[in-house]
């Protein structure tokens, strides 16, 4: 669990495993997705400021809650690219 300044506990706790979605043995918070053998990492919810930047430091920025989600773990392959391409019939 994380602190957001004045906003109260952020838990970092992926949500109900989905279906194709295969926790990695010894690796917490990664999984196999079974469609492609990819593997994504669970990013926990949390709070960033858009834009936010050392440039301006009378800048007025807003706080910005970003639900959880999971994230490629490496980029996309040319072989799951391809079988993307002929799923779809895109070139």
């Amino acid at each position: 669990r994380a602190e957001a300044a004045g906003t109260g506990p952020v838990t970092a706790a992926p949500p109900t495993t989905l279906p194709g979605l295969v926790p990695v043995a010894g690796q917490e918070g990664v999984y196999r997705w079974e469609r492609d053998d990819s593997l994504l990492v669970w990013i926990p919810p949390g709070y960033f400021y858009p834009g936010a930047s050392d440039d301006d430091p009378n800048r007025t920025l807003t706080q910005v809650a970003v639900p959880g989600f999971y994230l490629g773990r490496f980029p996309v392959t040319w072989r799951q690219f391809a079988r993307f391409c002929k799923a779809t019939g895109r070139q």
